[in-house]
């Protein structure tokens, strides 16, 4: 299990202004599968990540509740598209929201 370094980045959906303001930001976090299983963070839809994922497959991503209902509101994220870093991600997991320790201490 590995859960890698935190940035946080601009994401936005396909055919939407980038954010300008950092309240509009999502913070990212780098992991490998079976991550939040560990975590005992729940699945709450789609997949998690799977050793088919890697840097030479289609880019995909997982979402905490706080991201999606950001991007999507009360609709389901999975099959969604955001753009961070001038790539585009699919959604293809939904998570549960990690507690961080943050300047507002909320999750992110």
């Amino acid at each position: 299990m590995f859960g890698g370094g935190r940035s946080t980045f601009p994401a936005h959906e396909p055919g939407r202004p980038r954010p300008t303001d950092q309240a509009e930001s999502s913070e990212l976090s780098w992991v490998t599968p079976g991550f939040f299983r560990v975590l005992g963070v729940p699945l709450l839809g789609g997949r998690d990540l799977s050793g088919y994922d890697t840097a030479n497959s289609a880019p995909v991503i997982l979402v905490n509740q706080t991201a999606a209902r950001r991007h999507w509101g009360l609709r389901s994220p999975i099959g969604r598209r955001l753009i961070i870093i001038k790539r585009t991600y699919e959604v293809v997991g939904l998570v549960g929201d990690i507690a961080h320790v943050g300047s507002d201490g909320g999750p992110r």
